[in-house]
């Protein structure tokens, strides 16, 4: 089991360079805390801002990404005095240091898209896979 985050989900749904590679990720079996589906939505109202999508196009991609998420989601509430900690150390945003809370807490491999997240998971000495 790994834990996915939202940069690496949110390339997944958008079908983003490289979503191809997290698939197989998925399909061994992730999990993710419940802030990841905030952030997938948020990414995929963004393209629409930016009139990549229209509008019935955004909603069938969010309502479909709500029904069947692909992976198991875990409440955020408990790991975040650890992410405080992480946030004011390494001064990256407390949505990402839940995820570096978490994978620490639990001892799971972490998947990120995000390059400095995987920087700070590697100076924690997570297994990370930046992908």
């Amino acid at each position: 089991m790994r834990i996915i985050d939202a940069s690496s989900l949110a390339k997944y749904v958008n079908h983003e360079k490289g979503w191809k590679n997290i698939e197989s990720y998925l399909i061994e079996g992730c999990v993710t805390l419940d802030l990841a589906v905030k952030e997938v939505l948020n990414s995929i109202w963004k393209r629409y801002l930016r009139s990549e999508f229209k509008i019935e196009q955004a909603q069938n991609i969010m309502f479909e990404f709500l029904n069947n998420i692909p992976v198991k989601t875990i409440a955020q509430n408990k790991y975040l005095a650890d992410a405080i900690k992480i946030s004011l150390k390494y001064k990256i945003t407390i949505y990402d240091s839940l995820y570096l809370a978490l994978a620490i807490r639990e001892g799971l491999e972490l998947i990120t898209s995000d390059e400095k997240q995987y920087k700070v998971a590697i100076s924690e000495n997570l297994k990370t896979i930046l992908a």
